[in-house]
């Protein structure tokens, strides 16, 4: 401890640092190396995993007032007895690159559905425009 003393103050800086900065690849590298990905695309990472499910190719016709009639629900399901702790969307797109029909989705509702079936997370999407041949991907981090 006496020799941290006789360090001037800068010096104590960049030990402190230096010291976080090794604790943080530390615990990154045992993060990374708790994590496993099986089969099914879900990452396995100390009792937490990362779900996903995409829909794809599929169409939403135009709604410019509520209630939209025409939407699609996108839902992924946390396996086994494991439990939800949140969910979203990604990669909202057209499987054929760009809305080529001026086309936009956006998310109309995104939730929890815990029921005794399991723990779900759906993402509803709609469209102002219309689009056509959407994808879509929804996640969820579920827990033991």
């Amino acid at each position: 401890m006496n020799h941290v003393r006789r360090l001037g103050r800068a010096k104590r800086v960049l030990v402190a640092v230096a010291v976080a900065v090794a604790g943080a690849v530390f615990g990154i590298a045992t993060a990374v190396q708790a994590a496993a990905t099986d089969s099914n695309r879900v990452i396995h990472w100390s009792g937490t995993q990362l779900v996903s499910n995409r829909d794809t190719n599929f169409n939403l016709a135009h709604c410019s007032e509520a209630p939209c009639t025409s939407h699609h629900t996108v839902a992924v399901t946390c396996p086994g007895s494991t439990r939800l702790l949140s969910g979203g969307v990604t990669n909202v797109g057209e499987s054929s690159g760009p809305f080529g029909n001026g086309g936009d989705v956006e998310v109309h509702q995104s939730y929890p559905v815990i029921n005794q079936f399991g723990q779900t997370w759906a993402v509803d999407l709609t469209s102002v425009r219309g689009a056509t041949h959407v994808d879509a991907t929804a996640w969820a981090i579920c827990t033991k």
